[in-house]
Formats: structure tokens, sequence, C-alpha cells
């Protein structure tokens, strides 16, 4: 970062003003060690060694930098008569606003994919088109669950889109009944269809699968229940027979 500091001015008053900015310069170069005194026409470009005076997408000085404003503050009081222009970069990578393509990113896009690294998201892979199957905020090609927005939210291994079980960790992916519901998830676990009768018996336990008796009422002690017993008083079921 640096400033130019001086006045364009001709003739005689050029003469005074030459040895002003002379006298001034002689004495920034004294103060300011770690900078760079140079007259540039009628006036004195000033380079600091320190380069960047903020962190990237920072506001605050660097200590150096408050240092080195400090001193050349100091000189520049006592030359009341200076006109000051300020020039420096918005990030750590060297290059000015105007010639910096991405002037938020330090390292200018570094997978050389047209798309600056603070708005890329995959900003290390090449991805042009910015490919987001998932709109997670990252791009698939970075994306460990590119169909997966919470992005195996369980952390078992396996993405929530082909986990059978997205909410508990079940590495294994147990599924007893083969259902597509892992056991830890499946509230039938050995029961392919669920409680189809919504009964609140699963359907390896409920005497009645078919049929909704969530008093699952047994008055002949069988294995049936009384809503699917065509002898609901007989265990033998002889009521079939002649």
């Amino acid at each position: 970062a640096g400033a130019i500091i001086g006045g364009a001015v001709g003739g005689t008053a050029g003469i005074i003003i030459g040895d002003y900015m002379d006298d001034q310069a002689a004495e920034l170069e004294k103060d300011l060690e770690d900078a760079e005194i140079e007259r540039v026409g009628e006036g004195i470009m000033i380079t600091f060694d320190s380069g960047i005076l903020f962190e990237v997408n920072k506001s605050d000085l660097q200590s150096d930098a408050k240092a080195n404003l400090a001193k050349m503050a100091a000189v520049l009081n006592e030359y009341g008569d200076t006109d000051i222009l300020i020039e420096g970069h918005t990030d750590a990578d060297g290059a000015g606003k105007p010639c910096d393509v991405c002037p938020h990113d330090p390292d200018d896009d570094i997978d050389v994919d047209g798309v600056c690294g603070d708005v890329d998201n995959c900003p290390a892979v090449a991805n042009a088109g910015q490919a987001d199957a998932d709109a997670a905020g990252i791009g698939n090609l970075c994306d460990s669950c590119p169909n997966d927005s919470d992005n195996d939210i369980d952390a078992d291994g396996v993405c929530g889109d082909v986990d059978n079980c997205p909410a508990v960790a079940n590495a294994g992916q147990a599924d007893v009944d083969a259902d597509g519901i892992g056991d830890l998830c499946d509230s039938c676990p050995n029961d392919i269809n669920n409680d189809a009768d919504g009964d609140g018996f699963c359907g390896d336990v409920d005497n009645c699968p078919s049929v909704h008796n969530a008093g699952q009422e047994n008055s002949d002690g069988d294995a049936t229940g009384d809503a699917c017993d065509p002898c609901p008083t007989d265990p033998t079921d002889s009521c079939f027979m002649p």
C-alpha cells in the first residue's frame, strides 16, 4: 500500500514547491525506516515494506501498518500545504482493486473455473457450472453427499438420501424385515407391513394382523384373535366341521 503526496505547480512556484517536497521527502525517509520514499514529479511516493495494511475482508489496520502511518502522519503534520492520495489493496494478494479480478479472494480463483474463491461453492476444484444438487451451498464436486442437504447428519458414513435410518447412526444399515427402514428407525422391525391395520400391534405379534383389534381379544385362547377367528369360542375351530 502506498501514498503519493504533493501538488502540480509550474514556474518559480514549482522550484519553491520542489524544495519544499525535497525537505519533506528527506524527513520521511529518515523517520520511516520501513518504507520506500521516492520523488515522483512534484510529489513523493511512499511504499510501505509491510505491504498489506489490512487482513483479507477486514477493515482493521494491522499493527505494523498503524506504526508506519503514525510516523508518516507526524511528518505530514509539519507540512500542512500537502495534498495526499492513498492507494492500496482490499486483500492480501497484492493486486489493487481495479486490477484484481477477485478483490475478496487472495488466491484469485485458484481452481481457474472463472468463479472467485469467496463465492465459489467448491473453491479448490474447478466447477464452472457451480452444480449443487442438494442446494447445501457445497458444490457437487466437493460435497461428500451431493444429494443430501444435511450431509449425513447422523455421521454414520451413509448419506441421508440412501441411509435407511438417516437420523440415527446405523453404519451397518440392518433391516431385518427388508422394508427399506433400518431396524433402529423401524417401529416394527420384524413386520414388513409395519402394523398394516394400524392397531398398535406389529404384524409379527398381532393376533389378527389384517383387522384392527387394539384389544387383541381372543376368547378361545387360540392363536387367532376374535376379529379374525371364524370360531371365536372354539379353540379347535370345529365350527367348520359338519
